[in-house]
């Protein structure tokens, strides 16, 4: 489940597809989640974030990635994944960002114990620079912690 279709995120869906993830993608913006821009995605969601991450299911097999285009709708899609029981949620941003939007989010009750859980800033620390270099460190990370579920 990715969610934010721009840069990173299309790059990203089409390393996940490449792996054998069932990729899904939501954004706000009809135009951005197209058919033409997200081929291989399973389903291309768009409307308001928050709704959209209230009604789908999440399950233990889910992996959640937030790479929205601002703090807003980052921190509003976290709210509604933290605490869900996914494999895996990471969210992209500076550790200043990441700092912030916890902030928030203890106060309106997310807990703790969620956010810790959270690989935030996320993708391997590799120094990437540029989007392909971030979807790679992310696509890595989430091999990484694939590996790790499936050897128990």
């Amino acid at each position: 489940l990715i969610v934010g279709g721009g840069h990173v995120g299309k790059a990203v869906a089409e390393l996940a597809a490449e792996l054998e993830f069932e990729v899904w993608v939501v954004d706000d913006r009809e135009e951005i989640v197209s058919a033409a821009r997200f081929p291989r995605a399973a389903k291309r969601l768009f409307g308001s974030i928050g709704q959209i991450l209230r009604e789908i299911e999440v399950t233990p097999r889910t992996y959640c990635l937030i790479v929205t285009r601002g703090h807003n709708h980052d921190e509003e899609a976290l709210l509604h994944l933290a605490d869900r029981g996914a494999a895996y949620v990471g969210m992209i941003g500076s550790r200043r960002k990441v700092k912030l939007i916890y902030a928030d989010l203890l106060d309106t009750g997310v807990s703790e114990s969620a956010l810790k859980r959270v690989h935030a800033p996320v993708g391997l620390d590799i120094g990437s620079q540029t989007v392909p270099e971030i979807a790679i460190s992310i696509a890595a990370q989430l091999i990484e912690h694939r590996s790790r579920v499936s050897r128990g």
